[in-house]
């Protein structure tokens, strides 16, 4: 998920919320930073995430190496979608895609990968670990809020996972279970 900035449009915040392989249970959040130019030939966007993440693609400051992923940006055929795609990618290394990446972003985490798989994923439980813990931490200029879970957040959970169907609720059925919450948290109080 990703959402512009509230005073600069070309400023994206988001977080990718990671669901398997070695970065599972990992929530990066990131900033996306679109250049004046963007819609010119080889002019890229930039990706910094906020969270340290231990990966051949990301530098020690947190900037994601799009390049190594897109040589040529053309700006008819990449567009913000291809910018997510990357970030999600890096997330699912494959030896062979690495193997050619010789001058990786992060020449530490490149090695590891190949040399020491166990200090590999000690280094990215590492960042794991931290994203987890700093996940309610947010910046000030991003519209990207997370709050700490509230008891009316677990009953419209309840309500909208109460059935074995794996189906998209509709908004009333949204607006519905949020309604309940309200009326259930209001009883509670004195």
């Amino acid at each position: 998920m990703e959402v512009p900035s509230f005073d600069n449009l070309r400023q994206w915040h988001g977080a990718i919320f990671v669901r398997k392989g070695l970065y599972r249970n990992a929530i990066f959040k990131f900033v996306i930073d679109i250049p004046p130019e963007y819609n010119d030939h080889n002019v890229w966007p930039t990706v910094k995430f906020v969270s340290p993440v231990f990966n051949p693609y990301v530098t020690t400051e947190g900037i994601l190496d799009i390049r190594a992923l897109c040589p040529e940006w053309d700006p008819t055929t990449h567009f913000m979608i291809t910018v997510l795609t990357i970030i999600k990618k890096i997330f699912y290394l494959k030896d062979t895609e690495l193997a050619g990446y010789k001058h990786a972003a992060n020449p530490d985490a490149r090695e590891l990968f190949f040399a020491d798989k166990d200090e590999y994923s000690r280094r990215v439980n590492a960042s794991i670990t931290h994203s987890q813990e700093t996940v309610y931490d947010n910046q000030r200029a991003s519209p990207l809020k997370f709050a700490q879970p509230q008891a009316a957040h677990e009953l419209v959970r309840k309500k909208l996972t109460s059935t074995d169907e794996h189906t998209v609720r509709s908004s009333t059925v949204v607006l519905e279970a949020c309604k309940q919450a309200r009326e259930h948290r209001s009883q509670d109080k004195p």
